[in-house]
């Protein structure tokens, strides 16, 4: 095999390499937007329904529930920053002696 020759084989395969890893990325992501368009009986079906008939169903539901979800998760946000900003290394120590607010008072 001539210089060349290998250069466009090792381009090609490269390329095809790059076209299944961006297709292994893509497809987890487009099949969940899909599935937010189906009924639920036509989510939840084995095999899958690759043909559907689209509805606005679910998100109409989700908006009527008050976005019950979008309130425990601002809600978790908030407690999460919380504990990061108490403890912003991810480290606590409960050691005597090595965090101050810890330490335990020595009454006599």
């Amino acid at each position: 095999m001539t210089t060349e020759a290998r250069r466009k084989w090792s381009t090609f395969a490269w390329t095809a390499l790059s076209y299944i890893v961006v297709f292994l990325l893509v497809f987890p992501v487009l099949w969940m937007a899909l599935t937010g368009f189906k009924t639920e009986i036509a989510a939840i079906s084995v095999p899958p329904i690759l043909f559907f008939q689209p509805t606005l169903d679910q998100f109409l539901l989700a908006i009527q529930g008050g976005f019950g979800a979008y309130v425990r998760l601002r809600s978790s946000t908030v407690k999460m920053d919380g504990a990061c900003r108490r403890d912003p290394a991810g480290i606590s120590s409960d050691k005597e002696g090595e965090n101050p607010s810890r330490r335990k008072s020595k009454v006599s």
